[in-house]
């Protein structure tokens, strides 16, 4: 083997595994984009325990001027203090996605609703996802008001 074809062969191995990474990256992408349509379907259904399924069992939220909620109990009880307050639905807009084996992170801005659609609140967030048993679910949730 001479190093032409070492170097040809090197180049060809890169380029298959950075598609497979795309690939990849583009599946994970995927599936949290469904994973979220789920959750602002339940959101929609004011369902707070809809909600919650979306998290691991050892999930974990922290919520703006609160303290962290462990576990689906305390998530679903966050979720239902949300709807309590009046908030009728929320926007997403994921800007950035990036994972590496069964772990995930999203970066982006939301948009709470509360009556005749007015913005009741606006941010950002981070959640770290988490693949268990072949599905994405919330693993970490931080929002932070932009307001």
């Amino acid at each position: 083997m001479n190093m032409q074809t070492s170097i040809h062969d090197a180049s060809a191995l890169d380029k298959e595994a950075s598609m497979s990474t795309i690939e990849q990256q583009t599946e994970v992408r995927a599936a949290i984009e469904a994973a979220t349509r789920q959750l602002i379907d339940a959101f929609g259904q004011r369902d707070a325990a809809g909600c919650a399924s979306l998290y691991t069992e050892q999930g974990a939220m922290l919520p703006p001027s609160a303290d962290i909620a462990r576990g689906r109990q305390a998530i679903q009880e966050v979720w239902q203090g949300i709807f309590d307050a009046g908030l009728t639905a929320f926007r997403v807009e994921s800007l950035e996605v990036e994972s590496a084996g069964d772990l995930a992170y999203e970066m982006g801005r939301y948009t709470l609703y509360a009556g005749d659609n007015d913005a009741a609140d606006e941010g950002k967030y981070i959640l770290i996802w988490k693949r268990e048993a072949g599905q994405w679910r919330i693993h970490r949730d931080i929002v932070n008001s932009s307001r």
